[in-house]
């Protein structure tokens, strides 16, 4: 079984490296080196948080109706931080505070992380 998708963490650094050269100027190069870090951590971080046991969970005081299984992973990745993905993909339960024709406003319970509140289309959530 493949542990971390290598092209995807490349990827991602040289994205990183380009962004740093428009910001700060200089090479791409320059920056690739400790944008690479900051991947293969955050790759390693996910891993260990998918593997790991949950020391705790957020207690739920009755199940909500209005529940969203997951937030699709393609979604998650274009418009979330790595720290906001992270909470994403390690939450407990995720509730639906609002309804529009094509989007819910959802909240991220996370007992490790604290909450997230944040709008999804309805096509990138699954119920």
């Amino acid at each position: 079984m493949k542990k971390y998708d290598v092209a995807k963490i490349m990827k991602n650094a040289w994205i990183g490296a380009r962004d740093a050269e428009l910001l700060h100027g200089g090479k791409k190069s320059e920056y690739f080196r400790e944008c690479l870090k900051e991947e293969w951590a955050f790759a390693k971080q996910m891993q260990a948080a998918v593997e790991a046991p949950r020391k705790k969970a957020a207690v739920r005081i009755e199940k909500s109706v209005n529940e969203i299984i997951e937030i699709k992973d393609w979604f998650v990745r274009k418009n979330f931080s790595n720290e906001e993905s992270y909470v994403i993909a390690t939450n407990d339960w995720i509730e639906v505070l609002a309804e529009t024709a094509k989007a819910y406003k959802l909240r991220v319970h996370n007992a490790e992380c604290g909450n997230l509140t944040t709008w999804a289309p309805k096509k990138c959530c699954v119920a």
